[in-house]
């Protein structure tokens, strides 16, 4: 599946609170964490996401799995930005 993909697959169950949601949540970021990022508005929505979930996360599994997509995505533009410079 694509980046696109599973990001439009997260927003749409990303403000839903019942167990179906959070497994469908979980699914989705244990896809994207095996994906590279896009250079692209696809990234910054799922940045948004992120923050979304991090905020309002359903399990401790969940709010970990966040943080560890968030760091990733630090580090991600970190060295594209090193890289331009």
């Amino acid at each position: 599946m694509s980046f696109k993909f599973l990001v439009d697959a997260l927003r749409a169950v990303q403000n839903r609170f019942d167990p179906d949601s959070a497994r469908r949540q979980r699914a989705c970021l244990e896809q994207l964490a095996r994906l590279a990022f896009p250079l692209n508005e696809v990234t910054a929505r799922y940045h948004d996401s992120l923050l979304f979930l991090a905020a309002h996360p359903q399990s401790r599994g969940l709010e970990r799995r966040v943080a560890a997509e968030l760091a990733r995505l630090e580090r991600f533009l970190r060295a594209r930005r090193h890289e331009r410079a």
